[in-house]
């Protein structure tokens, strides 16, 4: 749960696996959308699987081009497509 202010405004999920990081969703409250909160847990998740020495991956739909650009703009690259779904990572050692 993400919370501001002692109020819920979202939601993080993620899973650590032993060859990545799964970004399973990042999913905020439209009253705290546009205010970078989503970028600074996107950021501060680029470090943690920095740390690691790990990927970062996710999915996102293809009808949803705010979140693609979202990602893109956080050095996300497109790796694959599977149905509807694109999938994105960013590599560790990859600079902004």
């Amino acid at each position: 749960m993400i919370t501001i202010d002692g109020t819920d405004a979202g939601l993080l999920a993620v899973e650590y696996r032993p060859t990545e990081i799964w970004l399973g969703r990042i999913e905020l409250d439209p009253r705290y959308q546009g205010q970078g909160v989503g970028g600074r847990l996107l950021r501060w998740l680029i470090d943690v699987a920095a740390e690691r020495k790990q990927p970062l991956v996710l999915e996102v739909l293809e009808v949803n081009p705010r979140a693609l650009a979202f990602y893109l703009r956080h050095g996300f690259r497109e790796t694959g497509r599977r149905g509807r779904k694109i999938l994105l990572a960013r590599n560790p050692d990859q600079e902004d």
